[in-house]
Formats: structure tokens, sequence, C-alpha cells
């Protein structure tokens, strides 16, 4: 039971930088030896790349709450060529005026790189981001602390009381309680206030809700602060949060932290030593070096970082077989990154040969 409760609380994150990374480290065995290299370096990638997609700084909303920098709750697809993007516009379904700068849309998503051990609870950009987290999306009820999913989640009753029809206002989330407390055990604090938290917020049958009350108490639609809303319960995700965050104060760490991560980063930003493309993400800068097809050429002295290239090999997925094929739009390429960012200021765009590779270095 408990192991089928952790597989669907590890399904909802399978869309976060955090839970792609960790799928990347913890590949099976037998994968053959090529697979297991480019898994290996796409992970190392996407772990030092997280903060130039995923974070802000000198924003308005910084400078009002005395931060640095932080991480925004969703970036889109055009951050990977274009940090302006940051600024743009983000519309939300669940809110009749459902527009937002995408800088100043946040959630507490960023405490994933903590529990699963890619960052340090010291980290100055985890601590600030949790100062923008606290002061916005944090709510003291009678029954302890929680948080909600997103500035501006429209996803909840209305304010007065009346049910979620399409729009409405989000309300407090019991599981990020949870999510919080898992935080707070790698930063050596007790997690057993958010534990007692979860267990003061359930229902009349002891079961979890989705949401709580986090307004003055409607006893006409019997809404009370921190007791469920008419939102699902029980929602299982938050049991199973409830349980494993009983289980991480007994084993003194995030039962769910995959070892691998830990044994390869232990909470420190890596250092990539190559960089990974794909075909169909949006197209890089003019600025950007040539991008190889899934081999990484020899680093040597010329400016690109290249002195020959690799043999082109597809990567198969399944982890059977590699063989020379052409590049397709659907596969990946990598890039040396030795000596250089990603976008380096000094890169040119060498003339292309036969398959999209550089004619010559």
């Amino acid at each position: 039971m408990l192991a089928a409760l952790m597989r669907l609380k590890a399904r909802s994150f399978r869309a976060t930088p955090a839970a792609r990374i960790m799928g990347r480290l913890t590949t099976r065995r037998d994968v053959m030896a090529l697979s297991k290299d480019l898994a290996l370096a796409l992970a190392d990638f996407w772990n030092s790349r997280v903060e130039s997609w995923t974070t802000v700084s000198d924003t308005p909303l910084a400078r009002r709450l005395a931060v640095n920098s932080y991480y925004i709750r969703v970036a889109p697809p055009e951050v990977l060529a274009d940090p302006a993007s940051l600024e743009s516009i983000l519309y939300l379904k669940n809110r009749k005026a459902g527009a937002t700068r995408v800088d100043e849309e946040i959630a507490i998503d960023f405490l994933q790189l903590v529990r699963f051990g890619l960052r340090s609870p010291k980290d100055a950009l985890i601590r600030d981001s949790v100062t923008v987290a606290d002061a916005l999306l944090r709510v003291d009820t009678p029954n302890g602390p929680t948080w909600h999913r997103y500035n501006g989640d429209g996803y909840g009753e209305h304010a007065d009381g009346r049910p979620f029809d399409g729009s409405g206002r989000g309300r407090a989330w019991p599981l990020l309680t949870g999510e919080r407390g898992h935080y707070e055990l790698v930063a050596g604090n007790d997690p057993a206030p958010y534990l007692k938290a979860m267990a003061a917020m359930t229902g009349p049958g002891g079961m979890m809700p989705e949401q709580v009350w986090d307004s003055a108490a409607l006893p006409e639609r019997r809404l009370f602060p921190g007791r469920p809303t008419g939102g699902a319960m029980p929602l299982v995700w938050t049991h199973a949060e409830f349980i494993k965050l009983l289980i991480s104060r007994h084993l003194g760490y995030p039962v769910d932290r995959p070892a691998a991560a830990w044994r390869r980063y232990g909470g420190r930003r890596p250092e990539a030593a190559r960089a990974v493309w794909c075909f169909h993400a949006p197209n890089p800068p003019d600025k950007t070096r040539a991008v190889i097809h899934h081999r990484v050429a020899t680093p040597g002295a010329d400016p690109l970082g290249y002195r020959r290239l690799e043999k082109c090999r597809r990567w198969e997925h399944r982890g059977q077989r590699s063989r020379p094929a052409q590049p397709r739009n659907r596969r990946c390429r990598a890039v040396a990154s030795e000596h250089h960012q990603f976008y380096p200021s000094m890169a040119r765009r060498p003339a292309l040969g036969r398959h999209g590779l550089p004619s010559r270095h």
C-alpha cells in the first residue's frame, strides 16, 4: 500500500525538473554504457541549468521582499533560448482574470530540489525563495501552518463559500504542509509540528482533505478555518505525504530521496561537462555553438572547445544498442561544454556540413 502511495506521489511531480533529473539518475543497471553515460550527462546538464531556466532576480517583487532572487512556478519553453521570456504573461485557466507575469507566479515546488538532494537548504537562493513563498502563500490556521499551491490559484471555493465552478479562489493544501516538513527535516529541524498540523486538519472520519478553509468562518456553509473545504476527501496524495514524512522523521532523511542523486550531488550544484539540445526545443540564439547529434566532441584548444568529432550515433531510448544514423527531429543533440557556458558571447556558428554537423575544426 505504501509503495502504491509513493508511486502516486512521484507521478504527480513528473513534469518538474527535479523529477526529470531523478529519472536520468535512477535508470536500470543493465542499461548499456552509452545510454547510461548520456543519461548521466543529461542529468548533470539539467541540474546545472535549473537556476538559469527557473529563477529571476531584481524584480519588483524581489525588491519589495528584500531578496536577491527566487524560483518561479513555471517558465515558458522560450526561456531555453530567450531569458527575457521570463517577463512574459502567463494565463491561468481557473481564473476569470487569469493573466499574471511569469516572474511573479510563485509556488513551493522548488523545495523538491532540497528533498531530492539536488540543493542544500542552506543555499542562499533556496532561502530567498522560502522567504518569498512564505510571504505570498503561507496561511496560519488554528490547526497549524499550510500553504497555497501558487499565488492567484483559482481552484477552490469562492469568497462567499460557493463551490468551484471553473473559477474561484484556491485554498490551502495540507499536502504542502507535509512537503514543508520534509524541507525542515533536511534543514535539521524537527518536522513533528507539521505532522501534527496535518493530523489536525482531517475531517470527522480522520480522512485528509485536498484543501482547508483559510478565511473567516462561514457556518452556514460549514466552512471553518483550518478545516476541510468541499474539495476531494480523502486525498490519497495527502495521506501518502503524511506517511512519508512520518517515516522520514524516523530515518532522519527523506524516505523518497533517491540514493543515486545523493551520491552524485549531495545537495551541491554540479558543473556539467556536456550540454544537450533537442531538435523540438526552441532554436538557440545565433551566438550558440554548433550542436552535434548525441555524441560529444573531444574538447580542444579552438574557440568552440572542439578538437575532433566523434562518430555520430543514435542513442536508442530502450538502451539495447547504438548504431550510426542520420539526425531525426525527435532526437537530441549534444555539445561539449568544458570551457564555456552554454551561450558564450565569444561563440560563433561554424559552417555546417553533412547531417548538420560542423564541416571542419
